[in-house]
């Protein structure tokens, strides 16, 4: 009569299964890891590359660029902030500028400025210490400088 239970050979055969299935598996699920980051970077790079170029057009118009102002299309996700620098022709280090997003409030720039620095961050929604994407774009003066 035959008894009931595995043999040793049929646990073995069983924990070899096992280890070859899991020595697939585990890299696979970094692959995945990898994967969700890079897509949450590239989202990040995307959404910061559409509101510098939201920006970029709202300053063709001379008056907007004075102004350092900015009124988005829609309200700027609270991960994404913006800030603008002037830049001289020395080369010097930029000043941060301040910018508004109402024009009918601001007021223009006391001097011509030849030149525009602006920085667009997204931060992860989950960490705001976490920086997902910067995209820095210098944006010159749409009007021609003063003839002195």
């Amino acid at each position: 009569m035959r008894q009931q239970g595995l043999t040793l050979i049929e646990v073995l055969v069983a924990i070899a299964i096992f280890a070859v299935i899991l020595a697939v598996v585990v890299p696979l699920l970094g692959f995945f890891r990898l994967n969700n980051q890079s897509t949450r970077t590239l989202n990040a790079t995307t959404l910061a590359q559409n509101v510098v170029e939201e920006v970029r057009g709202f300053w063709q118009d001379p008056d907007h660029y004075n102004k350092t102002c900015y009124e988005p299309a829609s309200p700027l996700p609270s991960q994404v902030s913006l800030q603008a620098y002037t830049l001289d022709s020395a080369g010097g280090s930029p000043s941060p500028l301040t910018v508004n997003y109402s024009c009918a409030s601001a007021t223009p720039d006391a001097a011509y400025i030849s030149l525009k620095r602006m920085e667009v961050v997204v931060k992860d929604p989950s960490d705001a210490t976490k920086v997902l994407a910067r995209v820095t774009v210098d944006v010159p003066n749409p009007t021609p400088p003063p003839i002195n």
